[in-house]
């Protein structure tokens, strides 16, 4: 009888805690405001809060937000590593970095990114530069 019971009270736990088991080529296979990430040494990737880069684009002469700017994140190669935030009214965005992790517990392997923002609507002949700021938060 016991036999039975712990595979079900397992399947019930899955079942209500969720699976943090993922498919990389699905982003709709974690829950809400999580992201599939490799993990180093494992071979199932799994769910976790993502790693983003949040900052403000601002006119270098004014000291001005500047609305609409498109900020990516690139290689050491210039390759894109992320897709495209663009800023809000207030010169604010949020980049979230596709991030090797080191551990189930979601720890990011550190990478070095260098950001790029552009104005979408030029022409623009000031200086743009950025105020960043990075958060990596841990999944709960």
């Amino acid at each position: 009888m016991l036999k039975r019971i712990i595979p079900a009270l397992a399947a019930l736990l899955m079942a209500c805690v969720g699976n943090t088991e993922c498919r990389l080529d699905d982003p709709r296979s974690c829950s809400s405001g999580l992201v599939c990430e490799h993990v180093r040494g494992k071979d199932i990737p799994q769910c976790f809060a993502p790693v983003q880069v949040e900052g403000k684009v601002f006119d270098l002469l004014s000291g001005q937000p500047v609305a609409g700017a498109e900020v990516t994140a690139l290689d050491i190669n210039g390759t894109a590593v992320a897709g495209v935030a663009v800023s809000g009214v207030d010169g604010h965005y949020a980049l979230p970095i596709p991030t090797e992790r080191s551990d189930s517990e979601g720890t990011p392997v550190g990478k070095r990114v260098t950001l790029r923002a552009a104005a979408r609507n030029p022409p623009m002949s000031r200086a743009m530069g950025q105020d960043i700021g990075a958060r990596a938060p841990r999944a709960p």
